[in-house]
Parts: structure tokens; C-alpha cells; sequence
């Protein structure tokens, strides 16, 4: 998944939080529950992979008391230490806390893990993780609504790693009283925090548009080293010149989203024209040098068929009027 954030959307509430790792928490309200009791720690974090045992880590750092479980054991056991204790049935770490994060990888799993704690999720949060499609989202949400939880959506926007630092990048989705709700826990996870509104599937809707952005991103990277070797241009000094580009792409992204919610794609920089010329160029490479399947030849005949269809003097984006009209809306 991309190591940084897509920008947020404008009608998205934004909150940076804390980003100091290991810093204790600040004005979180309750008072930690006697240990080993019903509702005993603040978080409940089932599935410790990669970014449970994150997730676990940071909320540790911050001061808050973890609960975690693992289907492998061990993995769990490794994580214990100074505000964390391991709970050996899923049951147990659900009756241990008010929140329950979810860290594990799809919701089928999800529901197979959570069904024999089932009883014990009346009043509690769900704040789910997984990795899914927005169709994925309403079915477990009703499930868990059914046997007495509460669901919030949560997409994070980066790599492991950077849970806990001023580079998480997080997304949600549900009642806003329940985002309220894990303010402790947000603030824990540090970086930025982005409500995006009460449809719970916005959150992985938003994850599934910013991980075609990453991979667009990384599939633009191969050919570039493809182009590199072909060209003599050292790696180490693409590399170093990437962050020159960026301020360019986030212009255009930021241009192209006006003019869409404008509806008028005239602009007087960079018409469609002059980018006929340049990708021709490019494609040509692309073919002659054997990098097959390329984007390249793609975005050409693209730019070949808006001028075919009369537009000229329009900005790049204009392309997006040869994509389907949606259907259906979040």
C-alpha cells in the first residue's frame, strides 16, 4: 500500500494528531479499569501481523493498556511487555475492552475469528482494518450490528512502519460520535486522521482509489528504470530527482479535480496538444526497446482519440470523458 497519503478530500474532517512515538497520552478521558476485569484496557487489537502488532506497539507507546490476541500464538506472546498483555481466546480480548481493533486480513476472516465471541460484543466498538472492497463492508457490518456491536470503518494509507509517527495516514468512515469515541486511540496511531463522513463504505472506497494511485505510481517507476538502463541514466540520480516532479504532479491533480467539478476542461498551460508529441516519442521508445505491456502506447491513443473527438486547447483531464459514466454512487 502507498507509504504516503493521497491528499484527503476537501469535505473530509482532517485531525493531525500526535506523532511522537512512545509519548505518554494526553487528557484521554476514562480511568484505566482494574486489570483482568470486563472492560480492563483501553484497546483490544485481534491479529498480530504486521500491522497489529503495530498498531499494539504504538497504542502501548502512547500509554494506553493493550489487550492482544493471535490465531499463532507467539506472535502475540512477543508483543508483551510494558502496557500490553496477551489474552489467550478471542473471547477474552473482546470482554477486555470497549474497542476492538480489528488486524486481520479479509472479512471473511474477520467474521470466522469474531463469531465465537459473539455474545460478548454487545455495546462494544469494532473499529475494523482489514483489507476489502466497499461491497465487502455492509454485510459485516450488519452482523456485528445484529449481535449488539457497533462498527466503525478504518483504512491506513501506509506502511506499517510509519504507524505511531507523524507519516500514518488514516481514514474512516461511520457515525461520527464513534470516531469521536477512539479520539485516545487516533492519537495514539499519530499522523493524520480523516473522518470522511457516516456512509461506513467510504473508508475502503477511499482505500481502493488510493491504492490504484500507488500502483499507477509504481508501475510508472518500472518503466522509468526500464527507461533509465536503456538510456545510461544512473538509478541513484532518477531517484534523487523524484521529489523534483512532485509539486508538478500535485498541480496537475489539483488543476484536473477544478476542472472536472467545473465541468470545463479549457486551460491556457499544457493543452492536450502538447502532450501528442511527447508521448508519441515515448511510446516509440517503449516499443523499440522491447518494454512490452507499457502505459505508454495507451495514454497516446488516448490523447490521439480526444483530438479525434475536437479537443484541443483542453487540459489533460479532458481523457476522463472516455471512461464509463458511473452508475452507481457512495
Amino acid at each position: 500500500m502507498p507509504e504516503r497519503a493521497a491528499v484527503p478530500p476537501r469535505s473530509g474532517k482532517a485531525v493531525r494528531q500526535g506523532s511522537r512515538r512512545g509519548a505518554p497520552e494526553a487528557g484521554r478521558a476514562g480511568v484505566r479499569r482494574a486489570r483482568g476485569g470486563p472492560d480492563a484496557v483501553d484497546v483490544a487489537v485481534l491479529g498480530t501481523g504486521a500491522m497489529g502488532a503495530a498498531v499494539a506497539r504504538a497504542c502501548a507507546g502512547a500509554g494506553l493498556s493493550v489487550a492482544v490476541w493471535n490465531r499463532s500464538a507467539d506472535r502475540a506472546q512477543a508483543l508483551v511487555g510494558p502496557n500490553i498483555t496477551r489474552c489467550r481466546t478471542v473471547e477474552e480480548a473482546v470482554r477486555s475492552s470497549r474497542t476492538v481493533v480489528l488486524a486481520l486480513l479479509g472479512y471473511d476472516v474477520a467474521r470466522e475469528v469474531l463469531e465465537p465471541a459473539g455474545a460478548c460484543l454487545g455495546g462494544r466498538l469494532v473499529v475494523q482494518t482489514a483489507s476489502g472492497s466497499r461491497d465487502d463492508v455492509a454485510p459485516f457490518v450488519t452482523w456485528v450490528e445484529g449481535v449488539g456491536g457497533r462498527c466503525l470503518e478504518a483504512a491506513f494509507l501506509g506502511h506499517p512502519r510509519t504507524v505511531g509517527t507523524p507519516d500514518c495516514h488514516t481514514v474512516y468512515s461511520g457515525p461520527e460520535e464513534y470516531y469521536e469515541e477512539i479520539a485516545p486511540l487516533r492519537r495514539a496511531l499519530g499522523g493524520l486522521s480523516v473522518h470522511l463522513g457516516p456512509d461506513i463504505r467510504c473508508a475502503k472506497a477511499y482505500l481502493m482509489v488510493a491504492a490504484v494511485w500507488y500502483y499507477a505510481a509504481v508501475n510508472g517507476f518500472l518503466e522509468c528504470v526500464a527507461f533509465a538502463t536503456r538510456t545510461g541514466v544512473p538509478l541513484e540520480a532518477f531517484a534523487k530527482s523524484v521529489p523534483l516532479h512532485q509539486a508538478g504532479v500535485q498541480q496537475t491533480v489539483d488543476v484536473g479535480v477544478e476542472l472536472l467539478e467545473r465541468g470545463d476542461y479549457r486551460h491556457e498551460q499544457a493543452p492536450l496538444t502538447t502532450h501528442l508529441d511527447v508521448l508519441r516519442q515515448l511510446a516509440s521508445f517503449a516499443e523499440e526497446s522491447g518494454i512490452t505491456r507499457s502505459f505508454l502506447p495507451v495514454l497516446r491513443d488516448r490523447v490521439r482519440q480526444a483530438l479525434d473527438d475536437g479537443f484541443h486547447s483542453e487540459h489533460i483531464t479532458v481523457l476522463c470523458e472516455q471512461f464509463p459514466r458511473p452508475t452507481v454512487h457512495l
